[in-house]
């Protein structure tokens, strides 16, 4: 009865080890899919933001830029000028060009910010998916070994079952000679010293 009990014993601690490694690889891969899913819902509403900060920089410039020109066209006009000709009329569209330059540079950072966030949070995908499977492989491995393991529990008991099998028949069935009854405890033989 004791191997019966230490083979079950042994295949239950497996199972239960086994057991809690798989769930422990679940476990992780779900917390590892939770926080790329939070780590990119934040860059997206950082990316939302960028660009429209970067569109609103834009509608700044724009308003800044138009209210030069209506000055400088004032100025030119209050002194007598004819702002739609000549180099009077350069002026403004010097300004409109430079306006225009730094609103592309508003929209090229805006744009480029969000490109950034855009590939971090690829990048998180990309550990995610890359930390699920690495847990399923983590999972088959667990089932693996513990069935290995269970295998292993199960042939150990084989063969130590035959060995005490073969000690338990008598002398006789093997060497012709009787055997001397030693009993449950072989005759005192564990009970010395």
């Amino acid at each position: 009865m004791g191997l019966e009990a230490a083979l079950i014993s042994q295949l239950a601690g497996t199972a239960g080890q086994t057991y809690s490694k798989y769930n422990a690889s679940r476990a992780e891969s779900a917390y590892a899919q939770r926080q790329a899913d939070m780590n990119i819902a934040i860059l997206n509403a950082r990316r939302a933001q960028e660009l429209r900060v970067g569109a609103q920089e834009e509608s700044i410039l724009r308003a800044k830029g138009k209210a030069l020109i209506g000055e400088q066209r004032a100025a030119l006009a209050g002194t007598g000028v004819d702002v739609d000709a000549g180099s009077a009329a350069q002026v403004p569209a010097d300004t409109l060009g430079m306006m225009n330059l730094d609103i592309l540079r508003v929209r090229n950072n805006a744009m480029r910010a969000a490109w950034g966030m855009d590939w971090s949070a690829e990048q998180y995908r990309q550990q995610a998916r890359f930390s699920r499977i690495a847990a399923k492989q983590e999972q088959a491995n667990t089932l693996l070994t513990g069935a290995a393991s269970a295998a292993q529990a199960t042939a150990n008991y084989g063969f130590f079952k035959s060995y005490y099998d073969i000690d338990r028949r008598s002398a006789s069935d093997i060497t012709g000679n009787p055997k001397p009854d030693y009993g449950e405890n072989w005759g005192g033989i564990l009970d010395r010293g």
